[in-house]
């Protein structure tokens, strides 16, 4: 179980490189690399979306093997604005806008990443993690004739998932505790936290 509540930032590294073209070095803006958490893959889940900006295969520069466009430096926050504001449209009423379907969440800034919500996830709670590429070539799919151009041949590496930025806010606790006898009637012990 893993409460990213008290975190600002999510941070990775990602590393793609096309193996049908091993020099290419430009971005797919088909091939979408995917971070999904939450209480589970399926059903109830918070998911970043980006588009995967290939690798040469003779690429020696850290920035050529890991490029600035694969970083991952989110805000927390944005997963939060996603959900109220797909909770906020359900609530009025929109059109397709429901808690079992995925929600795109369309103001995020940068059409080429998307974060998207499904069910009812909590930061608080997250116990799966899951990492991915998506195909979204239209003409790609399990009824389409291989040799066309859809389908993709890649190899994805991805580096130093974590959560940054912790928040760290001042407060007070205390204990208290409590133990008396009563005569040979009764023993009375108390607890208390705050």
């Amino acid at each position: 179980n893993l409460d990213m509540r008290r975190y600002k930032n999510l941070e990775l590294f990602v590393h793609a490189e096309d193996l049908k073209d091993v020099l290419r070095s430009d971005v797919d803006p088909q091939a979408k690399f995917f971070i999904r958490f939450g209480s589970d893959a399926t059903d109830n889940y918070y998911e970043y979306e980006t588009s995967l900006k290939y690798t040469a295969q003779n690429a020696i520069s850290p920035l050529d093997i890991w490029p600035v466009e694969n970083q991952v430096n989110l805000a927390i926050q944005e997963f939060v604005n996603a959900k109220m504001k797909r909770d906020e449209l359900e609530r009025d009423g929109a059109p397709g806008v429901e808690f079992d379907k995925r929600f795109n969440y369309t103001e995020f800034g940068d059409d080429n990443k998307n974060i998207y919500v499904k069910g009812r996830p909590s930061l608080g709670n997250v116990t799966t993690i899951m990492l991915g590429v998506r195909n979204t070539d239209p003409t790609s799919g399990p009824n389409k004739n291989f040799y066309k151009a859809g389908p993709k041949d890649l190899v994805l590496w991805v580096n130093e998932i974590r959560l940054s930025e912790i928040e760290n806010k001042g407060s007070y606790a205390g204990n208290a505790s409590l133990n008396f006898n009563l005569g040979d009637f009764a023993m009375v012990n108390a607890n208390a936290a705050y």
